[in-house]
């Protein structure tokens, strides 16, 4: 993932420099989709082959990867649709009823995701915290009151 930074610099500065009158990026941007939808399928992918007792979609990590998916993957489908139809009449109607839609439902999945409470199934252990300090202090005895 470190070394995709060079090549996406150089088609930025690329795009930067070939196009003769200010426009927006499109191949920067399509490529940046792509690049973050891949990344989440394969996240995903690595989440599935992970044993664990717990049904993924109850963890927090699922929806807000779910929710960039949406996010991601719609925005291609945006930008693909505004680089072949900016001619069109109905476009800057069509271009803000997707844009909203895909927004909306990104945000109603992070919702989703911050009332989704993960399960620690982790045990504390009281030496942990305070390693150094002597454990008769902290117990409370009757003759402490």
């Amino acid at each position: 993932m470190i070394f995709s930074i060079i090549p996406f610099a150089i088609l930025c500065i690329y795009d930067y420099f070939s196009v003769k009158a200010p426009s927006i990026a499109y191949t920067p941007i399509l490529t940046e989709c792509i690049f973050f939808t891949l990344l989440i399928v394969y996240f995903f992918f690595e989440k599935l082959k992970q044993d664990t007792n717990e049904p993924l979609f109850n963890t927090f990590v699922f929806w807000v990867a779910v929710a960039f998916l949406v996010n991601y993957s719609g925005n291609f489908l945006l930008f693909a649709y505004s680089e072949t139809s900016t001619k069109e009449p109905d476009f800057k109607t069509n271009y803000a009823i997707i844009y909203s839609t895909v927004t909306i439902i990104k945000n109603l999945l992070l919702c989703i995701s911050v009332t989704v409470k993960d399960n620690f199934n982790k045990t504390v252990n009281d030496d942990t915290f305070l390693p150094n300090l002597d454990p008769l202090i902290f117990t409370h005895t009757k003759t402490d009151s």
